[in-house]
């Protein structure tokens, strides 16, 4: 079965049986409950059909006639398409021995002789529908495999406990360590002291409040500070997730703008904007708690002169030259 016999309606089943009358008996039954039928009556014949089909089911007598009987098509049929499609042997209640390695091989289930031609359609349908509902659940675990791998942060479950319970790398991400040594160990085992009590504090809040906590720290990569966005989501009862991503490149430009807005490129002293913001926040404080704020004003004789005459050129002389 693949992702595309989903849809197929109505399914297709593969009857194999050397008998022609219980063929016969099979695709009538088979038909009645709404199915579309095929038979092969030998294995070879069986195992070609499989290929060029791709049935959404296939009933196999166990007393099959070349490739080895039911058993060799069975292996030779899981293994040409490696998926989920249902294969009930069709055989006796006392062959328990076959039934044994039907089961070893890869059979669904089995179907007991003489055969309840009303129920047949029925079971079928129900094996059918249980297989469908599997291949979902592997489809829609593929998928989110898929997303998974194309997130480029580091990602970490952590329990109640502050221990990791699973990581995924990233190749995008530099860390402290390989993701995969911090499974089953403590926060305070693999991180600064620092940076573990601030995880453990977000990872504690996000199960109180069950809301995201956002957060950022740093941490001593080789010889360079690298600095991480961490967000912590609570994904079950006794977990959470912490998603993490490398924002050094970020937070660098911030402090480049911060930087560039609030002193003077030329000097590096603050500059008259900056001067305002601080002014303003030491006057806030000032009437926040009743005190007061001096503001000390000094002035060059004759500096306008030289602003105007030498300018810039001439003070990145001065502060080349350590004056």
């Amino acid at each position: 079965m693949t992702p595309s016999d989903l849809e197929r309606q109505p399914p297709l089943i593969l009857v194999v049986d050397d008998e022609k009358l219980t063929r016969l008996l099979e695709r009538s039954a088979l038909e009645q409950a709404g199915f579309v039928v095929e038979e092969a009556q030998n294995g070879a014949m069986a195992l070609s059909a499989f290929e060029r089909l791709k049935p959404d089911a296939v009933l196999l007598d166990v007393m099959m006639p070349e490739l080895d009987g039911f058993f060799r098509l069975c292996t030779d049929a899981k293994a040409t398409r490696g998926d989920l499609t249902p294969i009930f042997i069709v055989t006796g209640l006392d062959d328990l021995e076959s039934i044994s390695r039907a089961y070893e091989v890869g059979a669904t289930d089995f179907i007991a002789k003489p055969i309840n031609w009303g129920v047949l359609g029925h079971h079928v349908r129900y094996m059918l529908r249980a297989a469908r509902g599997l291949l979902r659940l592997k489809l829609s675990e593929a998928k989110n495999q898929a997303l998974l791998n194309a997130i480029p942060d580091l990602m970490f479950r952590i329990n109640k406990e502050g221990i990791f319970l699973e990581a995924k790398g990233s190749k995008e991400v530099v860390y402290s360590l390989p993701p995969q040594e911090f499974v089953g160990k403590r926060l305070d085992e693999v991180l600064p002291r620092d940076v573990a009590q601030k995880t453990s504090s977000h990872v504690t809040r996000a199960f109180q409040t069950g809301e995201t906590q956002l957060f950022v720290y740093e941490l001593q990569t080789g010889d360079s500070t690298h600095y991480y966005e961490a967000r912590i989501v609570v994904s079950g009862e006794e977990e959470v997730l912490a998603i993490v991503r490398d924002v050094t490149e970020r937070i660098r430009a911030e402090e480049q703008i911060l930087r560039l807005a609030y002193y003077d490129s030329l000097t590096g002293l603050p500059n008259r904007l900056l001067f305002k913001d601080r002014l303003s926040q030491a006057m806030a404080n000032a009437q926040r708690y009743g005190r007061k704020v001096a503001v000390m004003f000094l002035d060059l004789d004759h500096f306008k002169r030289i602003n105007d005459t030498l300018g810039h050129n001439f003070w990145g002389f001065a502060v080349a030259k350590g004056w």
